[in-house]
């Protein structure tokens, strides 16, 4: 009896040794870990001592302000029997379809979760638990398995600088906060890992995470201001935050009206947005502040955020009043595209114009002259008026030029005009499109070139007309107070992003001068079939552009920029209802722009190209195609830089069977490009004589070519040649 009594206890205790086993297994340990690339936050869920799982759920919370949910990636032995995805927290559950538990390997990644980053903060943190619905693990035979999630507090973008610029108008070089705010100014962050910028805000708030390190900050200097300090260092490295604020002193007490005209690629017979953007970046108010508006007779105000008047043909006028000093304002414009069916195609060339108009810095130097060129096509004839509309007299010579299409036929001239007078210049109209460019007037503030262009006027011998050129060159608006704006009517595509730019460039390889300012547009476009509630474009800016001359404009609905790293300009619209494009094609769009410079020290032959991508509701990405740029001479100018050199040079015999002979008069390093009647270039010689023979046309058919002659990375001379047949 008592052996029996034995055996049984002893059986007893092995059962409870068993279900104790089963009822004091290990805990299950979760883990999460996050990591950062771009804007794109990456979880990963892991697990320790996972064994003989039967079923679990899991849920853990994130910061919904801050983060998006984008999607998740399980682990391949895990089915998914329900999954929530709700902002503050994700919940998942698994059931075993098999009889046996499921043991894992420790540190088995669960899951993966990825987030797009909404707003940057100093610590993001993700935890487990969430009210109503805590984490289970259970057993093969239904016992609770214990589990223990660890969570994760993480720095994912550096340490914080943020502060405000004023102007300082009390001449304390103090900061007062009653002093008025500098908007969209630029904040420079010098460190050892690379360069870095902030824009600031319409209050003059900015901000900007940078990776831990010491810095020297120092705002960008503007036209009439200029930063008190030239740079303040500060130490990331022991601070996960700082401030920094700072006041510019005035180089001038004077408004400086800009203005900047907006618009994408125009649709034919439809309804377009537009925008004119317009700030005063001087450092006291503007009174009696108007915009005028040239509009393409192809094109009629459907609607306008500001009142306007109508003071000639296709000539609107609107009234701004006061604007006070560094204050940016927006006119949002719809505009209606003729249904003429034969404008497809056509360039549409509009003008805004901002007043008052006076220079606040000029040389003692300068004239005041003002060359305005009013283009018309009369009869069978290319008309082009100029006239000094300033307010003094010519005192030198300028050189202009004209182009058709895209090469240069060698017609030219120079002018000198006094204060009202004009000049007319009649070409004849053979369906080609003629531009006519201007040299800039000596120690002129802004060294503008006057430049227009006539489109269809006339047709070519078989009836047609070129089309697409007048984009190609700069828009001679390098005032402040002038925009010029020439776009295409086309039908637009269903493109989620595009991307174009003004000048788009001469010939093939797209040539511009290396002190052009580049116009980029960017037009995103719902192509969901759901509304669009958040929208944010992402541009990286290229190496050869200089971000210390970015200027950013924008047109319809409020929006937040900054600078990321990587030159990473990204541009957030929030509180949207954008339609999708099946729905309405334009209130499924938005527009945006930025213009910028070449850097100084950009060499020839650079190519600069530049695309970008739209993020729709934190969901999908989409790219642009890209725009390409060159950065050299186009053989469209024959001016010569060296003014003060009396350069004669002859190419010779002309035309020429073989090969080509240049007089270049005296020894020097001379570069020689050759380029067809398309404008490609299509080869390039270098000599140190004052005698040359090239080679350049041997091989070459019969035709017009141009050559263009430099040394020292200035333009010498150029010409026209004829290659015969022998």
């Amino acid at each position: 009896m008592r052996k029996l009594l034995i055996n049984k206890v002893l059986r007893l205790f092995i059962l409870a040794l068993i279900l104790g086993d089963l009822w004091s297994q290990d805990t299950v340990r979760l883990f999460l870990d996050a990591d950062r690339v771009g804007d794109t936050i990456n979880v990963r869920l892991s697990a320790d001592d996972f064994k003989d799982v039967s079923e679990f759920s899991i849920t853990y919370n994130f910061p919904d302000t801050e983060l998006n949910f984008a999607y998740s990636r399980l682990n391949s032995n895990l089915n998914i029997q329900s999954e929530v995805k709700l902002n503050p927290y994700l919940s998942f559950s698994w059931i075993n379809p098999f009889p046996v538990g499921l043991s894992l390997p420790n540190g088995t990644v669960l899951a993966e979760f990825k987030f797009f980053v909404e707003k940057r903060s100093p610590q993001s943190c993700f935890d487990f638990n969430v009210t109503g619905r805590p984490s289970a693990f259970f057993g093969i035979l239904s016992t609770i398995i214990p589990v223990k999630g660890v969570g994760i507090c993480k720095n994912f973008f550096g340490g914080l600088v943020e502060g405000y610029l004023r102007i300082d108008t009390n001449n304390d070089c103090i900061t007062d906060n009653t002093e008025p705010p500098v908007g969209a100014a630029l904040i420079q962050f010098l460190g050892n890992n690379g360069t870095y910028f902030a824009i600031t805000n319409q209050d003059g708030y900015f901000h900007r995470y940078l990776p831990f390190s010491n810095y020297s900050i120092s705002p960008v200097n503007q036209e009439l201001i200029q930063a008190c300090q030239s740079s303040v260092a500060i130490d990331l490295n022991s601070n996960i935050s700082t401030t920094y604020t700072s006041v510019y002193k005035q180089k001038n007490s004077c408004p400086l009206m800009e203005v900047e005209f907006i618009a994408p690629l125009m649709d034919v017979c439809k309804s377009n947005f537009a925008g004119i953007h317009y700030s005063n970046r001087g450092t006291i108010p503007a009174n009696d502040v108007y915009i005028t508006l040239e509009l393409d007779a192809s094109l009629s105000i459907e609607q306008s955020s500001l009142p306007f008047s109508i003071i000639g043909a296709n000539l609107y006028k609107i009234d701004l009043g006061t604007v006070n000093a560094q204050f940016s304002g927006q006119v949002d414009l719809r505009l209606k595209a003729s249904c003429n069916s034969k404008l497809k195609g056509r360039t549409v060339q509009n003008i805004a114009r901002i007043y008052p108009n006076e220079y606040c810095i000029k040389s003692p130097k300068y004239s005041g002259a003002e060359l305005s060129i009013i283009s018309s096509c009369t009869g069978n004839e290319n008309v082009f008026e100029i006239r000094n509309t300033g307010s003094g007299d010519m005192k030198n010579e300028v050189v202009f030029n004209t182009v058709e299409d895209d090469i240069m036929p060698n017609f030219g001239g120079k002018l000198k005009l006094d204060k009202d007078a004009s000049m007319i210049i009649r070409y004849p109209a053979n369906g080609k499109t003629r531009i006519i460019t201007i040299d800039t007037i000596s120690n002129h503030p802004y060294q503008v070139r006057a430049n227009a262009g006539i489109e269809a006027c006339g047709t070519h011998p078989d009836g047609s007309v070129s089309l697409s050129f007048i984009n190609n060159y700069s828009q001679g608006d390098e005032s402040p107070f002038v925009s010029r704006y020439s776009t295409e009517l086309k039908e637009s595509n269903n493109s989620a992003i595009q991307i174009s730019s003004i000048p788009e460039g001469v010939g093939t390889n797209h040539y511009i001068n290396k002190s052009d300012r580049i116009r980029y547009s960017f037009v995103a476009k719902n192509i969901t079939n759901n509304l669009v509630k958040r929208l944010v474009i992402r541009n990286r800016i290229p190496e050869n552009l200089d971000i210390a001359t970015l200027q950013l404009a924008k047109s319809v609905n409020n929006f937040s920029w900054s600078i990321q790293e990587d030159r990473i300009l990204e541009i957030v619209f929030e509180g949207l209802n954008l339609l999708p494009s099946t729905e309405d094609e334009l209130l499924s769009k938005i527009i945006f722009a930025y213009s910028i410079k070449p850097n100084i020290e950009v060499p020839f032959n650079t190519v600069i190209e530049n695309s970008a991508e739209v993020i729709l509701d934190s969901k999908v990405i989409y790219n642009s195609e890209s725009t390409i740029h060159t950065v050299g001479y186009f053989i469209y100018t024959i001016i010569s830089d060296k003014k003060d050199e009396h350069i004669r040079i002859s190419a010779y015999p002309n035309p020429c069977e073989e090969k080509l002979y240049f007089d270049l008069g005296k020894k020097d390093d001379y570069t020689i490009q050759f380029f067809n009647h398309f404008g490609s270039k299509i080869c390039e010689e270098e000599t140190k004589e004052s005698y040359f023979s090239s080679n350049a046309l041997v091989n070459q058919n019969a035709g017009i070519y141009y050559y263009l002659i430099i040394s020292k990375d200035q333009k010498i001379s150029s010409g026209k040649v004829t290659k015969s047949t022998r």
